[in-house]
């Protein structure tokens, strides 16, 4: 008997945005790559895009330099609350480890080209990950911000 092909599941994460008045976005793909790490997915299928300039914006006061807060309620379908504050009510830092593949002026539509096609040779700058995927995988695509036609980070 023939042994199922493996499967594996990548994640590709996109912040579009730039600047402290932006801060939500580059949060949730922070909340997102949590989500995505707790539930088993390793950090090599895990590609980040964010401008990551926020966790050490001068917005962001001494007592939170260096992390990024995600705070929420939500509620679904079937009535489960849900929260990203932890057991004792604090929120929690979304920011640490996750990978900054490719951040600032590497977050270009070229460069998410060559993660899209698994193609190293066609990106510039950043950590170079791509995806390196089969026919049997699932790739888990998010986006958000604003973004424009060249560049992924720009207002």
């Amino acid at each position: 008997m023939r042994n199922p092909p493996v499967s594996n599941i990548w994640a590709i994460l996109i912040a579009g945005s730039t600047g402290w008045i932006n801060y939500a976005d580059q949060a949730m793909v922070c909340y997102a790559y949590q989500l995505l790490k707790n539930g088993g997915i390793e950090d090599e299928n895990i590609i980040v895009f964010m401008q990551d300039d926020i966790a050490d914006n001068a917005n962001n006061d001494r007592q939170h330099a260096g992390s990024i807060y995600y705070e929420g309620r939500y509620n679904t379908n079937d009535g489960y609350e849900g929260t990203t504050m932890d057991q004792g009510g604090y929120r929690k830092d979304v920011y640490e480890g996750v990978p900054k593949d490719y951040t600032g002026d590497f977050m270009t539509i070229a460069n998410l080209k060559g993660v899209l096609y698994g193609d190293r040779s066609r990106v510039k700058g950043g950590s170079g990950k791509v995806l390196n995927t089969t026919s049997h995988d699932t790739i888990f695509f998010y986006c958000t911000g604003h973004g424009d036609g060249e560049y992924l980070g720009k207002g």
